[in-house]
This record gives C-alpha cells, sequence and structure tokens, in this order.
C-alpha cells in the first residue's frame, strides 16, 4: 500500500507503471460510489500493489482494516511524526 497527498497521486500511479509495469495498480480513490466499485476490487484481490491518499484512508480505515499489507509506503511522513496525529 502505497498512501500519498491527493496532489501526487497521479505521479506515484505514473511512476508505478514505468518502473514495474507487470504489477496491477489499484488506485483507491474517488467519491463514495467510486470507491465501493473500488471495493469489489479489493475483496477479489484483483491487484498487487493500491495507492491511495490520507483523506481516503481515514474514511475508509473500516475497509482497509481488513487487509494485511505487506508493505506500507508513505509519501510525506512528516504527517504521521506527531503521535498525537490522527494518520499515525
Amino acid at each position: 500500500m502505497v498512501i500519498v497527498p491527493k496532489i501526487v497521486l497521479g505521479k506515484w500511479l505514473k511512476e508505478i507503471a514505468e518502473w514495474v509495469p507487470t504489477l496491477r495498480i489499484l488506485c483507491f480513490y474517488g467519491t463514495g460510489e467510486e470507491r465501493e466499485i473500488l471495493k469489489v476490487k479489493m475483496r477479489e484481490h484483483q491487484f498487487d500493489v493500491m495507492v491511495t491518499t490520507f483523506e481516503t484512508v481515514m474514511k475508509e480505515k473500516g475497509e482497509l482494516q481488513r487487509y494485511q499489507f505487506e508493505l506500507l509506503i508513505l509519501d510525506e511522513a512528516q504527517r504521521i511524526k506527531n503521535d498525537e496525529s490522527v494518520l499515525s
């Protein structure tokens, strides 16, 4: 799972596709309706790497807690430095 600021979401998707074109990328981001559709793909494990935003993680933490990710990459880790931060 890769968690990024919304502003660089497209850049991360492009870079992953360029550097590892064989990976199936799931961009877990969008409106509530769009995310509901994406959850079907998630439940069917139709992805190798998920890229999402900090805000989406907060909105969908109940859904995301169902999964065990082997690796978590955080872009802008300073957002979690504070122990009392909602994201930490």
